[in-house]
């Protein structure tokens, strides 16, 4: 019995040994899990024994290592990340900021961040709505939003941020995660770009109110001249409302003109893509007739392909109609004034001749002061009549095979008196070298050149030393004739009005209070009459030179502009 006893007793010791053996390690490994699930994953199992036990806490401690590892991971991207990350409780406040975070807001350390009013930091204007969001946040709500910040508060203008609720097992918010990334740049590229959309749309609708109120007839078309869009001013004067013209072409009002008016319209806009310039006659919904100035413009693409057409036209048939008017009375009126001034001047010749018996000095005088002044007024007469009959279209070129150093010579034997009487010198430059032959109009070539010369006696200084040059040089398919005096000059304020009808210069009617203004202004139309045109160079006080540029064969020339 003792034996038994014995052996019972150590079976017993055997028995809680070994059950000691297992249940520690597992008591063990439950206290661990605890201390784990509190956070704390620093905890050690360390169990050594061989069996399945300590194969269990060594997996377990190794798991726990690698979680701390991934904490530390975890750790380190939040601590490096450019975002501002900030942590809040499940009560809105404030527990944690990252080291972006910090630097964005200037904290310094870990414990300004209690004291840090990350309110304080956004601007007033979005203030209110982060606060709602972060309560919303509070109930379980994500969200997200741009966000402005104060210069004082942080280093970047603008952020876009999310806000994010934690919950736990039983969905309770556990903490809210607020992340934000640095927007300032792309914003400020979209607030200059909408402020660029906001300018360029009331430009749109400036230039639309314009173009809608303009008192001029405007249309736009597509390529093929199907129009797109017209404003009230074209309903106005063609009588169509729009939804009549879209759709329809131009023709719909026009068609009035000749083919080769079309066809050189549709060349110059459509094949040389440049803006066509020409008075048309069009007819109204109502059949009646009137006259437009036109443009119309080609709108090129990146590729210079057209993308539409642009036309604006004036309706000037009023203009036309008080121009004829106007010409008709000045023809009248330039009519009428031929006869008695050839009158006057027939009876001032027979006084000054002496056939009505002998004239003292003073009356020779008188006399001789009345035959320039109705000189004058003929030769004024003569150059209204001329411009009329110009501008009335009744001008037609002639082809004449003409010697360049004739028709020079022509001009000066005219006005040699006049020059000899102011003692200034006229020279023929082109006499020392080869003749220019060229075919034009001889009528028309010879009133310039006779305009230029005489003007350039006029309005040079009488006395010696003054001198007039005229010369003509060929270059290629052009002949330059030039005119070159050491008069007055032209001053530099009034260069651009010098071809204007009936313009005179201010040291001009000074110098020469007699005058018309219409010479220089006769001159260039003839000169475009020739297909060619007019230029000078001035000084003021030093001179002039003035030059036609011509074709040699201006026939040839007309024919291909057509």
């Amino acid at each position: 019995i003792l034996a038994t006893s014995v052996e019972f007793l150590a079976l017993l010791l055997v028995v809680f040994a070994a059950a000691r053996s297992i249940s520690d390690p597992i008591k063990k490994l439950k206290e661990g899990a605890g201390i784990i699930a509190a956070g704390d994953l620093n905890y050690h199992v360390g169990t050594t024994s061989k069996d399945e036990v300590g194969e269990l806490s060594r997996a377990f401690d190794k798991m726990l290592t690698q979680l701390r590892e991934s904490q530390f991971r975890y750790a380190e991207l939040i601590e490096t990340t450019p975002l501002c990350i900030k942590v809040f409780d499940s009560k809105g406040n404030l527990i944690f900021i990252n080291k972006g975070g910090r630097e964005e807001h200037f904290i310094k350390n870990d414990a300004d961040i209690s004291k840090w009013d990350w309110l304080g930091s956004i601007d007033k204007d979005y203030r209110v709505a982060v606060k709602e969001k972060i309560d919303k946040a509070v109930l379980g709500e994500s969200s997200s939003m741009e966000i402005r910040h104060t210069s004082e508060g942080s280093r970047r203008e603008w952020c876009a941020g999310t806000i994010t609720p934690v919950k736990d097992e039983t969905g309770a918010v556990k903490f809210i995660l607020f992340y934000s990334a640095d927007i300032s740049d792309l914003k400020n590229i979209q607030l200059n770009l909408e402020q660029k959309i906001r300018e360029r749309t009331e430009d749109l609708l400036k230039f639309e109110l314009a173009v809608e109120n303009s008192g001029n007839h405007i249309i736009i078309t597509d390529p093929e001249g199907v129009i797109l869009y017209a404003n009230q001013a074209a309903e106005k004067i063609t009588g169509y409302k729009k939804m009549e013209m879209i759709g329809k072409r131009p023709s719909l009002w026009g068609k009035q003109m000749s083919k080769e008016f079309y066809d050189d319209m549709w060349r110059t806009i459509k094949t040389e893509k440049k803006t066509f310039k020409g008075e048309v006659k069009n007819r109204r919904k109502n059949g009646e007739e009137y006259t437009a100035e036109a443009f119309i413009s080609p709108v090129l693409d990146e590729d210079k392909k057209i993308k539409f057409f642009v036309g604006v036209e004036w309706d000037i048939t009023e203009e036309r109609k008080m121009e004829q008017i106007r010409r008709d009375f000045l023809s009248l009126a330039s009519h009428q004034l031929r006869t008695p001034l050839s009158g006057t001047k027939w009876m001032v010749e027979t006084l000054q001749s002496g056939r009505l018996g002998p004239l003292n000095q003073k009356q020779k005088e008188y006399l001789d002061e009345l035959y320039g002044i109705n000189e004058r007024m003929i030769k004024l007469v003569f150059d209204m009549l001329s411009v009329l009959k110009f501008e009335s279209g009744v001008v037609d070129v002639k082809k004449q095979e003409l010697s360049s150093l004739a028709l020079i010579e022509a001009s000066l034997s005219n006005l040699l008196p006049a020059a000899q009487s102011r003692k200034i010198k006229i020279t023929n430059l082109l006499k020392n070298k080869e003749d220019i032959i060229i075919e034009t109009d001889q009528e028309a070539l010879k009133t310039i050149l006779d305009i230029l010369i005489s003007n350039a006696v006029d309005y040079s200084t009488v006395g010696s030393g003054q001198e007039v040059l005229v010369d003509a040089i060929e270059h290629g398919k052009m002949v330059t004739f030039s005119v070159q005096d050491s008069g007055i000059g032209v001053p530099e304020t009034e260069k651009d009005k010098l071809f204007n009808k009936f313009y005179r210069a201010v040291n001009a009617k000074n110098h020469k209070p007699g005058g018309s203004g219409l010479g220089l202004y006769y001159a260039s139309m003839l000169a475009e009459r020739l297909s060619g045109s007019m230029s000078f160079e001035s000084q003021e006080g030093k001179g002039s030179t003035f030059y036609l540029n011509i074709p040699k064969n201006v026939f040839q020339k007309v024919a291909n502009n057509k």
